[in-house]
């Protein structure tokens, strides 16, 4: 059997399973997933850590995997999880090589069932919403340490929330001319300074970093999540936003479909132990990052046909909308970070 290669440029799987069929099950600028056969014959899925336009070396890789795999061990060992609430189960992992696998968790992604609806339970859909929130819950009681808290890549995501925002605005100008001349991009910074003044941060927790539909399967009984790349402790609020963000994101890229989504959201914050989402200044500086996010993704250069590029010009004016009807919202009543539990 041959050595693996040493590059992750090179690497295709981990050395001890055999690769089924000849392409990737999924992949990304930054990673590349291939379902395998362990060594016992057990189906897996293998993860491979790739570079993408700003993971240059194969040394931040191995830190990132490094990270998802320290964390996928701590929700196995920890007590939260369970039943309904499913951990993934790590098989082999080489994070000097940038690899892990981990055996096939059961459902389909919760996003399926959300966008055809029509021909789903009404009881699934809100069981799998409720377990995504239960699911985050059980994710926040995970211990961490300080090791955990720094961000693997500080020049595209550092910790200071200002310091991350003032560098997508520049590269939203530098892609798109629609802002070179605007003054949203002042108006979002003054707001995100006005909510700071008065923001009391709460402790940190683990935090997903892409907790959304798409990232959490459900078959009705069981609610995994997948894909921990971008995890790390942060805002508590920093997850359950952007699941939030995502499903508004539903109704606007889909407005015929007529998505429930005020009811998916009262589900999904029922499962996280919430009436509504409380209005903090830190459910608030969540919300302004995660559109702000929205905005950059719609504004990126990409060689794309003519319907995919009216689509994203029509995405981006409904995400600026949004955004001023965000920035809109008086900051008189705001609830006290404290004072929420």
């Amino acid at each position: 059997m041959s050595e693996e290669p040493a590059s992750l440029e090179d690497s295709r799987t981990s050395p001890a399973v055999n690769v089924v069929g000849e392409g990737g099950i999924a992949s990304s600028d930054r990673t590349e997933v291939r379902r395998a056969l362990s060594g016992d014959g057990r189906r897996i899925l293998v993860k491979r850590y790739v570079r993408s336009h700003h993971r240059e070396n194969d040394s931040l890789a191995r830190e990132i995997a490094t990270r998802e795999v320290r964390l996928l061990q701590l929700i196995e060992q920890s007590e939260a999880f369970g039943g309904e609430i499913a951990a993934m189960r790590l098989v082999e992992h080489d994070c000097e090589r940038g690899w892990l696998s981990f055996e096939e968790s059961p459902g389909q992604p919760l996003l399926k069932s959300l966008a055809s609806f029509r021909g789903v339970s009404p009881d699934r859909i809100a069981g799998g919403l409720k377990a995504s929130g239960r699911w985050l819950q059980a994710l926040q009681n995970v211990p961490f340490d300080q090791r955990d808290i720094s961000p693997l890549d500080p020049a595209h995501d550092p910790l200071d929330l200002q310091e991350y925002c003032e560098i997508r605005w520049q590269w939203i100008t530098t892609w798109s001319s629609r802002f070179r001349n605007s003054d949203l991009p002042r108006r979002f910074l003054d707001r995100l300074s006005n909510l700071v003044a008065i923001w009391r941060p709460q402790p940190v927790v683990w935090a997903h970093g892409d907790y959304c539909p798409a990232n959490v399967l459900w078959d009705g009984s069981t609610l995994t999540a997948i894909d921990y790349e971008n995890a790390r402790p942060r805002s508590p609020w920093i997850d359950a936003t952007y699941f939030l963000v995502t499903l508004q994101s539903m109704a606007i890229n889909s407005p015929w479909k007529r998505f429930p989504v005020d009811e998916w959201r009262r589900h999904f914050l029922e499962g996280l132990g919430f009436a509504e989402l409380p209005n903090t200044p830190e459910t608030r500086l969540c919300m302004l990052k995660h559109l702000l996010c929205k905005l950059g993704s719609s504004c990126r250069p990409r060689n794309r046909a003519l319907p995919d590029r009216l689509w994203r010009h029509y995405f981006r004016e409904r995400v600026i909308g949004w955004i001023e009807a965000e920035l809109a919202r008086p900051l008189e009543g705001i609830q006290n970070d404290d004072a929420v539990g």
